[in-house]
C-alpha cells in the first residue's frame, strides 16, 4: 500500500506531505486546488515520461517520494532481479527532475535507470481517470483478467497449453539446432565434431594435472638453489662434514642427561624434550634422500612438462577455462555428433514426435478456447451489470476473442486465441476497442466494475481513481461510493472526487486547498478530524454556504455510509 507521499516544487505545490492508511482514502478540495497535480506526481515517482513544466517557477528542480509499506510478492520479486531488497517490507521511490531536463530515480536510496523504476513499480499500483497510463488499455492486460476470472478451471487449461506448447518448443529448437541445414554443411559440422572429439580424447587430459604441472614446473625452476639449501642443511644435521653431526651429538647429550634426569621434576622434563627432538630429528634423516632427490634437474623432464602445459592451454583455448569445462564440452559435441550421424532416424523421430506434441497442444488450446468463451460471456455480462449499477445503462461490453497468427511459430503458450475488451458506451454505438471510445470518467467506472468483479485476482493492492465521478450524481454516486468501499475492505484506495456521496464512504479523508501568500499561490493537504469531514461534505453538497440542513444531510450521509461499510464481508 502506498503509505507516504512527499513533493517539493511541482506546479502549485511548494512543499506537500500526504500520509495515507489503508482502506478507502478520500481526496476533496476546490477546482484548481492541485488535486490533479497529486496524481502526476505519483506518476512521476512511478516512471511517467518527465512533463519539466511541471517544475514550480523559480525553481531549479522538483522532487516526489513515494513510500510504500507491505510490498506485493511480484514486486519483492522484480527487486530481487535488479538486486535491490526491500528494507523492513517498505519501498521508497523517488523521483527529481531539474530546469536543465534531467531526471533522477531512485529505489531504497540507490539510483536506477527509469526503464528499472518503471518494471519494479508496474506491481505496485494501478491508477484510474484522465491519464495514459491505464494498465486496462493493454491488450496483454485483457487475457489476464479473462483468465484470472476463469479460476482454477481456466487456471489448469492455460498449464496444459504451456506445456505442451513448450514441449512442441523444445523439439522444433533441437530440430532447427541440429538438422535445419543442407547435407554439405552438414557433413562438415560432423567432420569438425569428430575432429575436435579426438582431439580431446587423444589429449587424455585428468582432473587437476594441470595445477600438478605447475607445481613441478616450479619446483625444478628452482632445483639447483634448493638443493644448495639442502645441502647445507644435511651436513649441518646429517654429514657431520665440519665436526660431530647434530643428530649425533644430540643423541651423545640426551645419554649424558639421563644419567642425571632423576635428580629434579625439571631435568627428567628437559630430557624428555631432548630425547624426542633427537627422535624426529632421526625420523627427518630417514626422508632427506627422497626430498633431495626431488629437486634433481632433468632437462628432458621440463620439456615435457612445457610441452603438455602448452597442449592443455591449447585445449582451453578452444574448449573451456578448465577440465569440467572441457569435458562438458566434450560430452555436448559427443551427443551431437551422434544426432548428426543418424540424423535420417533422428529426424523421422523428431518430426513424429513434434506431430504429437502438436496434436496434444491443439487438444490442449481447444479445451482452453471453450473455458475462455463461456469465461468470456459470464465476464462480459457481470461488467455490464456493474456498467449499469455505475450509470451506464446502456453501455455493451464484448470480450473477443481474435485468433492469433500462428503461421510462424505454429503453437502459441496463451492458446490460440487473444481476448480483447470492446464497449459501447452509448446506445447505437458500435463495439470498439477501450482506448477509443472510453474517456477518462467512462474509463475509471469501467475499472471499477472490473475491480468489483476480480479485485481479488490482480495482486495488486493499491488504486488511485481520477475523475471517477465525471458525469454522474444522486444515486450512481451512491452506487459508486458502495462499490469503492467493497473494493477498499481487501485493496487500498485513493480516489480524487467532487461528490458528497463519494467522499462520506471515506475511511481517511483529505482536503486540498489553495493558499495565497504574497505573490504566490501554495497547495495545502490537510487531514480532516471527523467534524471537519463532516464540514466538507457538507460544502460539497450545498457549495461554499454551509446551512443546518446542509450540515443534517452531511450528517445523515456520514451515519449511513459508516453503516453500510459494516455490513460488507472483510
Amino acid at each position: 500500500m502506498l503509505s507516504q507521499v512527499n513533493i517539493r516544487n511541482i506546479a502549485v505545490i511548494e512543499r506537500a506531505e500526504l500520509s495515507l492508511e489503508d482502506g478507502l482514502n478520500i481526496l476533496t478540495g476546490e477546482t484548481g486546488a492541485g488535486k490533479s497535480i497529486l496524481i502526476d506526481a505519483v506518476l512521476l515517482a512511478l516512471g511517467a515520461r518527465a512533463d519539466y513544466g511541471l517544475i514550480r517557477s523559480g525553481c531549479a528542480s522538483a522532487q516526489v517520494e513515494a513510500l510504500f509499506r507491505m510490498i506485493p510478492s511480484a514486486a519483492q520479486e522484480m527487486l530481487r532481479e535488479q538486486g535491490l531488497d526491500e528494507e523492513d517490507d517498505t519501498l521508497l521511490v523517488s523521483r527529481e527532475i531539474t530546469s536543465s531536463s534531467r531526471s533522477t530515480c531512485r529505489v531504497n536510496g540507490h539510483i536506477v535507470t527509469l526503464s528499472q523504476l518503471r518494471y519494479i513499480t508496474e506491481s505496485l499500483m494501478d491508477i484510474y481517470g484522465q491519464h495514459d497510463q491505464l494498465s486496462l488499455l493493454s491488450p496483454s492486460m485483457h487475457g489476464k483478467i479473462l483468465d484470472a476470472f476463469g479460476g482454477d478451471a481456466n487456471a489448469a487449461a492455460l498449464a496444459a497449453v504451456r506445456d505442451t506448447a513448450a514441449a512442441y518448443q523444445e523439439s522444433r529448437t533441437k530440430m532447427d539446432t541440429l538438422f535445419g541445414t543442407d547435407e554439405q554443411d552438414r557433413e562438415r559440422t560432423l567432420d569438425l565434431l569428430r575432429y575436435q572429439i579426438q582431439e580431446i580424447e587423444q589429449a587424455a587430459l585428468r582432473p587437476g594435472e594441470e595445477e600438478e604441472l605447475r607445481a613441478r614446473q616450479k619446483l625444478l625452476a628452482e632445483s639447483e638453489k634448493g638443493k644448495r639449501i639442502l645441502y647445507g642443511i644435511g651436513s649441518a644435521l646429517f654429514d657431520g662434514e665440519d665436526g660431530a653431526p647434530a643428530l649425533e651429538r644430540l643423541q651423545v647429550s640426551a645419554s649424558e642427561l639421563s644419567r642425571i634426569s632423576d635428580l629434579s621434576k625439571d631435568l627428567e622434563s628437559f630430557y624428555t624434550e631432548l630425547e624426542s627432538v633427537s627422535l624426529e630429528l632421526e625420523e627427518l634423516q630417514h626422508v632427506f634422500p627422497d626430498l633431495l632427490s626431488s629437486f634433481d634437474y632433468s632437462e628432458e623432464e621440463q620439456e615435457e612438462i612445457e610441452n603438455r602445459l602448452t597442449e592443455i592451454y591449447a585445449l582451453k583455448r578452444k574448449y573451456g577455462q578448465s577440465y569440467e569445462e572441457i569435458r562438458r564440452y566434450y560430452d555436448e559435441i559427443c551427443e551431437k555428433e551422434h544426432l548428426l550421424s543418424t540424423s535420417q532416424e533422428q529426424i523421422r523421430k523428431l518430426e513424429e514426435q513434434m506431430e504429437k506434441q502438436y496434436h496434444a497442444w491443439e487438444k490442449a488450446a481447444e479445451k482452453l478456447s471453450a473455458v475462455r468463451k463461456a469465461d468470456a460471456v459470464r465476464l462480459s455480462k457481470a461488467i455490464e451489470k456493474e456498467l449499469a449499477d455505475l450509470g451506464m445503462s446502456s453501455a455493451r461490453f464484448h470480450v473477443q476473442l481474435d485468433p492469433v497468427d500462428l503461421s510462424g511459430s505454429r503453437v502459441s503458450a496463451n492458446g490460440m486465441e487473444r481476448p480483447v475488451f470492446l464497449l459501447s458506451a452509448n446506445r447505437g454505438e458500435e463495439l470498439r476497442s477501450l482506448e477509443k471510445v472510453a474517456s477518462g470518467g467512462e474509463m475509471s467506472r469501467i475499472m471499477l466494475a472490473l475491480k468489483v468483479i476480480t479485485s481479488d485476482l490482480d495482486g495488486i493492492d493499491c488504486m488511485i481513481f481520477d475523475e471517477i465521478d465525471a458525469g454522474i450524481s444522486g444515486s450512481v454516486s451512491l452506487m459508486v461510493a458502495r462499490k469503492l468501499a467493497e473494493i477498499s475492505r481487501k485493496r487500498q484506495v485513493i480516489c480524487i472526487t467532487h461528490t458528497a456521496q463519494i467522499a462520506a464512504m471515506a475511511d481517511n479523508h483529505y482536503r486540498i486547498r489553495k493558499e495565497e501568500r504574497g505573490e504566490h499561490t501554495y497547495t495545502i493537504v490537510d487531514a480532516l478530524s471527523e467534524e471537519e469531514s463532516l464540514e466538507e461534505i457538507s460544502r460539497l453538497l450545498g457549495g461554499e454556504s454551509m446551512s443546518a440542513l446542509s450540515l443534517d444531510h452531511a450528517r445523515d450521509m456520514l451515519s449511513w455510509c459508516r453503516d453500510y461499510k459494516k455490513g460488507i464481508p472483510s
